[in-house]
């Protein structure tokens, strides 16, 4: 028969530990498939029957003995799920159900709205007072049982004035910026992200030829014994071979120009062009001997020798 209706046929589970919570919602399916497209135009006979039918053999021996005032009642829907209702209350306990109450609380990746629709629901089985007696159940359990400690925070922060429709504002509110916060976290196209992943991938430095964090190159200061000009190294050099625009090197001995106060020094490599040493003062020639070291020489004081 189920095979028959274009929808999942509502079932109920007569073992349930909670048994008034499973026809709760046994009824609720059951009054949504009627005024939909599908059943609405089911006579009042068809719907009757289609709840017994539903309700499985353990309903359909209860059905049997239900005792209706009036015969015809037996095929109107709305008499039939109320005999089912009555049936089951008896069978659910206000001690029981303040238990499960005291036990509930938020499930992984259950909101904030579909926790409190839980509280609420298993409020209403205590067979509490008055509403405001179930208001303050639930925001006590709303306070208990949240996962986010922070918002339990919060909460216990607003002291005994705290009412539960101010609780859920502040639940919603943190609810809704921790999810904004992960998502920003958790975003692959974060600008910050992206420029990190390129400085990972980057390749060997064109001064130095190695690979090393920005600003940290050793070749920063050094003079290249290739071409003579700062901030590379020889090997990464690229004038080596070239030329044209470029100063050429003027092979001269160190008995042609010698630093004072050094009595020897190996054959070195000057460049005659004027330069400027690390101290600001200007120079007429350097001379990088075979040690790499850089000297520079003013015409009218000893040598400057810097490494």
């Amino acid at each position: 028969m189920a095979a028959a209706f274009p929808f999942e046929v509502p079932k109920i589970n007569w073992e349930a530990e909670d048994l008034g919570s499973e026809f709760k919602d046994f009824r609720e399916y059951v009054e949504l498939l009627f005024n939909g497209p599908q059943c609405d135009k089911w006579t009042a006979q068809q719907k009757a029957s289609a709840i017994v039918s539903w309700a499985g053999a353990t309903g359909r021996k209860a059905f049997s003995t239900f005792q209706f005032a009036d015969a015809a009642d037996k095929a109107k829907p709305d008499k039939v799920l109320d005999k089912f209702e009555k049936y089951v209350e008896p069978k659910t306990n206000k001690w029981l159900a303040r238990v499960h109450l005291q036990r509930t609380v938020q499930k992984e990746n259950q909101s904030v709205d579909e926790y409190l629709a839980v509280c609420i629901r298993q409020a209403n089985k205590c067979k509490l007072k008055d509403n405001d007696a179930v208001d303050e159940r639930v925001l006590e359990q709303l306070v208990v049982g949240m996962r986010d400690s922070t918002i339990q925070q919060k909460l216990l922060s607003k002291g005994d004035g705290l009412k539960l429709n101010e609780a859920l504002d502040i639940a919603r509110s943190m609810e809704a910026s921790g999810h904004q916060l992960s998502q920003l976290r958790a975003s692959d196209t974060n600008p910050t992200t992206a420029v990190h992943a390129v400085r990972n991938k980057q390749s060997n430095c064109t001064k130095c030829g190695r690979k090393h964090p920005i600003r940290t190159c050793p070749a920063w200061g050094a003079i290249c014994k290739g071409c003579g000009k700062p901030n590379h190294f020889v090997q990464m050099c690229f004038s080596k071979g070239q030329s044209q625009g470029r100063p050429q090197a003027q092979k001269q001995s160190h008995s042609q120009r010698q630093p004072r106060g050094q009595s020897q020094i190996h054959e070195a490599t000057a460049y005659p062009y004027a330069t400027t040493s690390p101290y600001g003062q200007s120079y007429n020639a350097i001379y990088q001997d075979e040690t790499g070291v850089v000297h520079y020489d003013p015409p009218d004081d000893a040598s400057v020798i810097f490494s």
